[in-house]
């Protein structure tokens, strides 16, 4: 069945279309970029968050790469695509070793669940597992912390990656 438009008008929308699309995807991306500030205090959260009942790869990967990994719980999600960087806030693909997200993909993966880059509500929740329940193995639990924060040279504010994109997950 042939549409009732003329050739004009779909290469109109299909412009429309991809103007829109960039500009969504650029306003996502300065959404994310102007937390930044916020963004670098999550590795240190992240670290005093892990041990505490467990052990997370979300967790993980935030203070010894330095990426917060997106839609981490998401059901049906294709291995873990993307992620914010830590040091500058850029949503970067992780399977790509961490070039800048296409828009495609910040539009599929985001759009619908902006609270994924929300840095604030994601340190509310940091807090709250920090503030929950302690390891049964306390002392262990904090010396590693320590160990680890040495080891990685964390600070309260997150200025500078160890080492090169490496992130290995599991499936906790």
């Amino acid at each position: 069945m042939k549409n009732n438009f003329p050739e004009t008008n779909k290469k109109e929308v299909e412009k429309k279309t991809k103007k829109l699309s960039r500009e969504l995807a650029e306003t996502i991306r300065e959404f994310c970029r102007s937390q930044k500030d916020l963004w670098q205090l999550v590795p240190n959260l992240a670290l005093e968050a892990d041990g505490r009942g467990g052990y997370l790869s979300l967790y993980s990967a935030a203070y010894t790469d330095g990426y917060w990994i997106l839609n981490y719980c998401r059901p049906n999600q294709q291995y873990y695509r993307l992620a914010v960087d830590l040091l500058n806030g850029d949503i970067v693909c992780i399977m790509d070793e961490a070039p800048l997200a296409s828009d495609e993909k910040i539009i599929k993966e985001l759009l619908e669940n902006i609270d994924e880059i929300d840095a604030g509500k994601i340190i509310a929740e940091l807090e709250k597992d920090i503030q929950g329940r302690e390891s049964n193995n306390t002392k262990e639990v904090k010396t590693w912390r320590e160990k680890e924060r040495r080891k990685l040279k964390l600070g309260k504010i997150y200025e500078k990656r160890n080492k090169k994109l490496k992130i290995e997950f599991s499936y906790d």
